[in-house]
């Protein structure tokens, strides 16, 4: 399957441990994931993603949605 690495991918349940490693796969190959978080505060569940994000090519973007069941 090819993927527009252009374009970027959302990844919902992002910290979870299934989408962790969908969102390493994705880094690494340099393509930008967008992760919709409920909690800015909690930023202990964001570490895991951001030194992954640090070790690869791609970027990752939080998409805020408090007031949102993602």
């Amino acid at each position: 399957m090819k993927i527009n690495k252009s374009l970027p991918v959302l990844v919902t349940g992002a910290t979870g441990y299934i989408a962790g490693w969908v969102v390493k796969n994705l880094l690494d190959e340099g393509i930008t994931v967008h992760a919709p978080i409920r909690d800015t505060t909690n930023t202990q569940k964001r570490v895991h993603l951001d030194k992954l994000a640090e070790n690869s090519s791609g970027e990752i973007k939080y998409l805020i949605c408090p007031l949102l069941r993602c």
